[in-house]
């Protein structure tokens, strides 16, 4: 398992570093923005623990370009900003915890420990089909290892067809469950819906196959198996 921290106090991140070593993790520390993000491009890491006050910009920056990349990595604020507002705009924005200075080193092993526990156990269930990739826990859609954007309706439409690949869906099972984010749903829309996804998920080697009358059944194309 591997950790990055960035964080600008050297005596501070030096101390971090020694605790989760001891801990068995791999640990890499940067003080800067441009560095960190860098690192996060070119390597995996399991969780992100990050201070707000860097010396090139707002840690919440670094947090925004994670999140905006698809990167379902757990990130750990740790910062002085400890008001509620912060922890408020840091949590909104992407964080999944938050640790003001100064705090007890029992506390943030903690903390750490159970934010990769989570992290490892939402991302074990994952659906693959072809070469598209979804898992559910984190809502990461991957079609030849590349993550695509899809709308709350696409997600639930793959989520519904993808668990049931190969065998029928019918239309009052996708309408019941996409009424629940339209009431105003139709048969039109729900065709629209599958249209807009079979395009995205196109180049995985699968398609929404149609059974007139009855519903879908998500299947590798021909293509795939030629």
């Amino acid at each position: 398992m591997r950790i990055l921290i960035v964080e600008d106090n050297t005596v501070l991140a030096d101390g971090l570093t020694t605790v989760l070593i001891q801990n068995g993790y791999d640990v890499e520390h940067f003080s800067t923005k441009v560095d960190s993000l860098l690192a996060l491009k070119t390597l995996p890491f399991d969780l992100l623990i990050l201070d707000l006050g860097l010396p090139d910009g707002d840690g919440l920056e670094v947090l925004t370009s994670v999140r905006n990349d698809h990167n379902p990595i757990p990130v750990l604020i740790l910062t002085a900003r400890d008001s509620v507002e912060d922890r408020v705009k840091g949590l909104n924005q992407g964080a999944d915890d938050y640790l003001g200075k100064p705090f007890k080193v029992q506390e943030l092993e903690a903390r750490v420990n159970a934010l990769i526990r989570r992290h490892h156990y939402q991302h074990q269930e994952k659906y693959k089909l072809g070469a598209l990739c979804f898992a559910p826990a984190s809502k990461e859609v991957r079609v030849n290892n590349i993550p695509i954007s899809l709308s709350h309706g696409e997600l639930t439409l793959l989520d519904l067809l993808i668990r049931s690949r190969g065998a029928l869906v019918s239309k009052e099972t996708l309408i019941e469950a996409l009424c629940s984010w339209d009431d105003t749903l139709t048969s039109n829309a729900i065709e629209a819906l599958v249209s807009r996804l079979r395009k995205k998920i196109h180049a995985g080697h699968v398609t929404i196959q149609a059974v007139w009358g009855r519903g879908y059944m998500l299947k590798e194309s021909r293509e795939n198996n030629d």
